[in-house]
């Protein structure tokens, strides 16, 4: 049962974080469907970096149906200011909402927790109040962090076992890194609380590490990876990159979205990943410099204990189910996010 796009047809969707990776590649897709069959479909795109929103939708900034929401989600006035700038009821409102704004890189987690505490939970409040006063269907675009700590979990210790919506490892309350993955998790709680109590329709998407032509302010190494490689310059690795995680590439990722959007059941979380880039960062780094042409070196003391990392894969049996199988290889993947890095 693949995804039909029809259900968009002169709907309305509003795209929180659409100017981070995720959420610009689904205003592109929407947009470019727009395009294609004259879907109809307005897009308010949400974002707080007004000049990078320029460039990135410089081409859509006259079509009819592209709107923009210049507004922080934490911000106490944000659910009133979309509110009039969406307007109430048919033919205005809203019937989806995807909430993908996050700050989902180290640099983040390491100077502003607090900041990624109130994206991931203050955010998600006011997006299922939206959601509630508009009837409106949610995406709440998850973590696979929330899983935990493989390496605290007999089950998946060895790092050969994937990881299904069902399982969990411990998580570190008393840890400021836990700040993400923790804010993650409250904030699914809110999505089912919202089910249960006020009867808000969402679905959580649990993507793997997605990759692809994202901005500079991205310290995560796979994007560092891709960012060196679109320059023609080597690739250092300061580990043994021996940490191996699912990834998928963020135009499978923008589909999988979509098709949770049409078939996911509310209140159900799904995961996303290729199963076929099941990879350690060393070999995510050497794809990048073989489709480079480019060297991968490496700078750290060999003689000096590697930090543990615990692997950490996902079972897509549940969203392969609804029809969304990844396309893109990994290899195809990272050639065309180094493309795009250079458009």
């Amino acid at each position: 049962m693949a995804v039909d796009y029809e259900f968009l047809r002169n709907k309305a969707v509003l795209v929180t974080g659409s100017t981070g990776l995720i959420g610009s590649c689904l205003v592109h897709t929407i947009m470019e469907l727009n395009a294609k069959y004259d879907y109809n479909t307005a897009v308010f795109a949400s974002f707080r970096n007004e000049k990078k929103a320029q460039k990135l939708f410089e081409k859509y900034s006259a079509h009819p149906c592209f709107n923009i929401v210049v507004l922080d989600i934490t911000a106490p006035t944000f659910v009133n200011a979309v509110r009039r700038f969406v307007g109430f009821g048919a033919p205005k409102g809203l019937d989806y909402i995807v909430h993908s704004a996050t700050d989902a890189h180290p640099k983040a987690y390491a100077e502003q927790p607090v900041e990624v505490m109130n994206a991931n939970y203050i955010g998600t409040l006011a997006l299922l109040e939206l959601a509630k006063h508009y009837k409106a269907r949610m995406l709440y675009l998850s973590s696979s962090e929330i899983y935990g700590d493989s390496r605290l979990s007999d089950q998946f210790r060895d790092g050969t076992r994937r990881f299904t919506e069902t399982d969990y490892a411990p998580l570190d309350p008393n840890n400021a890194r836990s700040s993400y993955p923790e804010s993650k998790r409250a904030a699914e709680t809110l999505c089912k609380s919202y089910l249960a109590e006020y009867g808000v329709e969402s679905i959580i998407a649990r993507p793997a590490v997605v990759y692809g032509a994202t901005d500079s302010k991205n310290t995560r190494a796979d994007a560092e990876f891709l960012r060196l490689a679109s320059r023609g310059k080597d690739i250092v690795l300061k580990s043994d990159g021996a940490r191996v995680r699912s990834y998928v590439y963020v135009k499978d990722c923008a589909n999988a979205l979509l098709t949770l959007l049409k078939h996911g059941t509310s209140g159900e979380a799904y995961n996303i990943a290729d199963e076929n880039a099941e990879v350690s960062m060393r070999k995510f780094a050497e794809t990048c410099a073989k489709v480079a042409g480019v060297k991968l070196l490496f700078d750290y003391d060999t003689s000096a204990p590697q930090p543990a990392y615990g692997s950490l894969l996902l079972d897509t049996a549940k969203i392969n189910a609804l029809g969304w199988n990844a396309e893109y290889g990994l290899e195809m993947g990272v050639g065309e996010a180094i493309r795009n890095f250079n458009a």
